[in-house]
């Protein structure tokens, strides 16, 4: 989608302005991921028993292909039934087909000139915010496991990775101008959000909530990315649902403070202590949850081979092996579909000819049947079958079809 320059106002956004996002933001289908992750799943679909689990790792570190899958699991009605959510146990519920069509369907950052100039600010850009969206997620969710056994750890890792995907939507849909509220905030430090509001009259968090409702995220998901920036305490006293957006907003706190990726806020981060102390989580830890948090980032960032040198590149050589390898798939199903089309008419014809005897037909009628369909069937000129003779018989019996289906017994003298 092109970016629309007329985003960015120098006046504080109108409605006009903040309707053209809400128009641009909804013909999204899905986010967009980065070459490098690309080249990394495009081979396990591409073998000959792809199973759906073979590409958890990846998807459930890639917020475009959560966000893709889970509203797949959505459509599909695969929500485990004890209500404990599993990202891979779910994938493992999916048919392989559903699971390729949708991961084939996630459009590829332009993969051409990502090593110079803007497009490589760009990707930059996009991969330090899926750093940060990473971090959040690994921290949401130890988060999740210290605070309570009964907290879902699982989808608060789930929200952690979406928490900014109104972010990552406005980067799809306006790169420049989300480029330029990116540099304005770092440069007055101040926070995303008000810079967001600022020029366009709504927030990532306002975005990422009316798409998580538009692809049918689950609710708790839809609700963190929502709230992830406001009271939390307070709201969950009223609304305890709402417990996994403070999960979410302690994480993004220590992701930051840790300097992991970055979020496009520039502001402090926002003090851990109170929200820690009201989930009942120590300092000791916290700490700890600080520790660990920069070596599961490495290692779901090697898992989507973000540190990879010539990503485009490297994506460009295994897509023009990918069509090389479905070429000659298609050659072999398309010589495959001529050869069971031959043998399913010939399979009509038998089937025809036998529905059309009896059991008191004599051998001429059967033969005189079978001449006439062949013709008929195969579309050829004159017919002609014979009958063996009896043993020792010099007599030889035939049938004549000619054209128009006309036919004839003619009797033969058989040379010796």
């Amino acid at each position: 989608m092109e970016d629309r320059d007329d985003y960015m106002p120098e006046e504080p956004a109108n409605t006009t302005v903040t309707q053209q996002i809400e128009l641009a933001i909804s013909g999204l289908d899905s986010l967009s991921t980065l070459p490098c992750v690309a080249a990394q799943f495009l081979p396990r679909l591409l073998q000959g028993q792809f199973s759906p689990s073979a590409l958890a790792d990846i998807i459930e570190s890639d917020p475009a292909l959560t966000a893709k899958i889970l509203s797949l699991i959505e459509q599909r009605g695969s929500s485990l039934p004890d209500g404990r959510f599993s990202l891979r146990q779910a994938l493992d519920k999916l048919s392989a087909h559903d699971v390729r069509d949708a991961v084939l369907s996630i459009k590829v950052l332009q993969a051409f000139d990502l090593d110079d100039g803007i497009d490589k600010d760009r990707a930059t850009a996009k991969k330090g915010l899926l750093l940060h969206s990473i971090a959040v997620a690994c921290c949401a969710k130890d988060i999740a496991e210290t605070a309570s056994p009964q907290m879902d750890s699982q989808l608060a890792y789930c929200a952690g990775l979406l928490h900014d995907m109104g972010k990552l939507a406005l980067e799809e849909t306006m790169p420049k101008s989300f480029a330029s509220m990116v540099e304005e905030a770092k440069s007055t430090k101040r926070s995303s959000r008000v810079i967001e509001q600022k020029h366009l009259g709504t927030d990532h968090t306002i975005i990422g909530k009316r798409l998580g409702q538009k692809w049918r995220l689950p609710n708790l998901i839809v609700l963190a990315v929502w709230l992830h920036h406001s009271q939390t305490v307070t709201i969950s006293e009223d609304m305890p649902e709402a417990r996994i957006a403070a999960v979410v907003q302690l994480a993004d706190s220590i992701a930051r403070q840790s300097g992991i990726g970055c979020s496009g806020s520039f502001d402090l981060p926002e003090p851990a202590e109170s929200i820690s102390q009201w989930l009942a989580i120590s300092p000791e830890q916290l700490q700890q949850i600080r520790r660990k948090l920069s070596e599961t980032v490495r290692q779901k960032s090697n898992i989507l081979g973000l540190y990879l040198p010539k990503a485009g590149a490297n994506y460009c050589k295994i897509v023009h092996n990918a069509a090389a390898q479905l070429a000659r798939q298609h050659a072999e199903l398309s010589g495959e579909n001529r050869r069971l089309q031959s043998d399913s008419s010939h399979l009509d014809f038998i089937t025809d000819f036998l529905l059309g005897i009896n059991s008191i037909a004599g051998a001429s009628d059967i033969a005189e049947n079978f001449a006439a369909r062949w013709q008929k069937f195969y579309q050829t000129g004159m017919v002609c079958l014979y009958l063996a003779p009896w043993a020792g018989s010099q007599i030889l019996k035939a049938v004549v079809v000619e054209n128009l289906s006309q036919s004839r017994m003619v009797c033969l003298n058989a040379p010796a």
